[in-house]
């Protein structure tokens, strides 16, 4: 996929292009019109001066947050929009043709000054014709045809349409909240106002058709089918919260979220909505300094600047406006509260790249075991096989940053991030999701060099049946007190549905996941998926924004709520109460990657599986729960490891009942 042609190839193919009519193949990929890649992104600054009139790079649809391709085509007096399916290739998404046969003469992106009546729009078009004419497409006439985009009339609500209930491998639909006319891609869970119940902040448009004015609700969950609406706010000119976790940020015992709006002159407030009581939210402004759109925030605990160590926050900002190709990455420690706003510190903002570039993730934490904190990037467009960060190295051209890249031994890529330390070791590991091997991947990195050194391993990827978009999402939580990751993820197929993709993966080992949901329907798909118990009953709950295609060519926007049934990975073989406790043999023994263990307990008791090296060192944990008295099975899989004796010990309530010996031979 990455580009190697010489230059007079590029010039030879793309004259060809302008005089050739729409070709009927549907899947491109950017060299495919002369277009070049660097570091996974389009490179702009190698456009030439045919191709900057008859080409335009934005994200012209709402569903994710990847640059599409818009082409003039000449010979057609039509232009094509080609959506970036997230895997290195793009399909026909719409056309365009021109007004009352008029000839297009060249085409651009919008202006930030052509969008005065809607600063908030993402991306359009701009039309010019040889008669000195002109003409702009906006994103939602892109999206949904100027037809529909225009009209006032509202869609039909979810009273007539029929629900149509999800059922998985794993996870059972419990709630849907009313269908609305868009979402935003992020919810963001937590007690709020600390009364034993959990709510949900989601932001939509509501159903009349256009993007603005937003509402910003907060659903409180009161049992396990119901939800109610805590409290409503309208944002006259547009705003959203941040995928930013729930927490008490200044210490004072409140609660707060991370949101923006946009006031009536346009200017754009950044800042945190505490939550003061039960219904009450009030928003308190930062000192951000910024005007562009967050994408996305990660907390830092200990942000040492001006001799001072407290909390801040990297923060990316994208160019909501004019065009998202311009993106900063910022730094902040949090200085001071006040009644009404936050004062922060700016500490870093990043000199590269300065211009045409895109990033939806970040996570800040120290990679590479120098004691400073470096920020990984999740900026991955069109290529594979690379992870970037900025890196603390002191050097002073940068603010103390230098870009970095990470060459993973596996095809994984930048993609939407989440940080932990899974060896214990005091040193976070990253785990990334992204277009890895263009088909979807996710995998984790650890450092392996000495403190500071670019040199890194990857020690668990998995590309299984999976169908991955970078920009989709992830997180952690524990199900079935075990470690897991929830990834969700929606690719383009032929026709006018979406590819709706789900995954979790449980942890079985120091670096070993088993992926324990696979689950695939025809649909927009989910976006900003949160693994939260959303009713506190001990059963995990995916919480997520979502879309239905519906048949009458409209979709069903909302959120949805989806609990956990059965266990991940335990099989219960039988709850007849056992006469004694008992550890059997592992089967197959000696065994190639992967192994079924078989225990039984005769009382309810807490029930662990530990897997120990030949040196006593603990590699993993199968189970970590409480159980009721029966026969169970678990499949160890030990891809990660190393060829060699291992042992698995059982123990209730913390007493070791037995121990057995097993060999692995790769």
């Amino acid at each position: 996929m990455i580009l190697q042609k010489k230059y007079s190839f590029l010039i030879l193919f793309f004259l060809a292009l302008l005089i050739s009519p729409i070709s009927a193949q549907k899947s491109m990929i950017p060299k495919d019109f002369g277009l070049k890649l660097t570091h996974g992104r389009i490179d702009r600054s190698a456009i030439t001066k045919t191709q900057a009139d008859t080409i335009v790079i934005g994200m012209f649809n709402f569903e994710d947050y990847l640059e599409d391709v818009a082409v003039l085509y000449k010979s057609k007096n039509s232009i094509v929009i080609y959506r970036n399916e997230g895997n290195g290739s793009m399909s026909e998404y719409r056309k365009i043709d021109a007004a009352d046969n008029k000839k297009l003469l060249r085409i651009e992106k919008v202006k930030p000054s052509d969008l005065k009546e809607n600063p908030n729009q993402r991306n359009g078009i701009k039309l010019y014709y040889a008669d000195g004419t002109e003409k702009l497409i906006k994103d939602r006439e892109i999206l949904l045809g100027e037809e529909k985009a225009n009209s006032k009339s509202p869609e039909r609500d979810f009273f007539c349409d029929a629900k149509a209930f999800l059922y998985g491998l794993n996870w059972v639909e419990q709630w849907r909240s009313e269908r609305n006319g868009g979402p935003s891609p992020w919810v963001e869970v937590g007690d709020f106002d600390r009364d034993g119940k959990v709510e949900a902040v989601y932001t939509f448009w509501p159903m009349s058709g256009q993007p603005f004015p937003t509402h910003m609700v907060v659903f409180e969950c009161i049992n396990q089918y119901q939800y109610r609406i805590e409290w409503d706010t309208t944002f006259a000119n547009g705003g959203y919260n941040i995928d930013f976790p729930m927490m008490d940020f200044d210490k004072d015992g409140n609660k707060e979220f991370f949101a923006w709006n946009r006031n009536f002159i346009g200017e754009l407030n950044l800042g945190l909505y505490e939550c003061t009581g039960d219904g009450k939210y009030k928003f308190k402004m930062g000192t951000f300094l910024n005007q562009k759109l967050p994408m996305s925030i990660d907390y830092s605990d200990s942000v040492k600047m001006s001799g001072y160590t407290g909390p801040g926050m990297w923060i990316v900002f994208s160019d909501w406006g004019g065009g998202w190709e311009s993106t900063e990455i910022q730094k902040y420690r949090f200085i001071q509260k006040y009644p009404n706003y936050y004062s922060f510190e700016l500490y870093f903002k990043n000199a590269w790249p300065k211009a045409n570039w895109f990033c939806y993730s970040i996570a800040g934490c120290d990679i590479d075991k120098d004691g400073k904190e470096e920020v990984v990037l999740g900026d991955t467009q069109w290529d594979t096989d690379y992870i970037t960060y900025f890196d603390s190295t002191g050097v002073s051209s940068n603010l103390g940053y230098e870009h970095k890249e990470i060459i993973p031994n596996a095809p994984i890529s930048g993609g939407y991030i989440v940080s932990k330390d899974l060896d214990n070791d005091g040193y976070k590991e990253i785990t990334v999701c992204g277009i890895g091997n263009h088909s979807g991947s996710i995998g984790t990195v650890k450092h392996t060099g000495s403190p500071g050194q670019n040199q890194f391993i990857t020690v668990w990827f998995d590309s299984t049946s999976v169908v991955a978009m970078p920009n989709m999402g992830i997180d952690t939580g524990s199900i079935d007190n075990i470690y897991s990751v929830l990834f969700p993820t929606v690719a383009s197929k032929p026709g006018p549905i979406e590819f709706l993709c789900l995954y979790t993966y449980s942890r079985n080992g120091v670096f070993t996941f088993n992926q324990t949901t696979n689950m695939n329907k025809d649909s927009l798909g989910f976006i900003g998926a949160k693994l939260y118990d959303m009713d506190n009953d001990g059963k995990q709950n995916i919480i997520t924004p979502f879309g239905w295609y519906l048949s009458s060519g409209n979709y069903y926007l909302g959120l949805m709520s989806m609990e956990q049934v059965g266990t991940i990975g335990i099989h219960n073989i039988s709850s007849e109460v056992p006469k004694d406790y008992k550890l059997y043999q592992n089967y197959p023994n000696p065994f190639n990657s992967s192994t079924n263990i078989k225990y039984q307990i005769t009382n309810n008791k807490f029930i662990k599986l530990k897997i120990f090296d030949i040196l006593g060192k603990e590699v993993g944990i199968l189970v970590n729960k409480f159980q009721k008295a029966g026969t169970y099975e678990v499949n160890f899989n030990a891809n990660n490891l190393s060829s060699g004796v291992y042992f698995y010990s059982l123990f209730a309530d913390d007493k070791r009942i037995d121990t057995k010996k097993m060999l692995m031979i790769k």
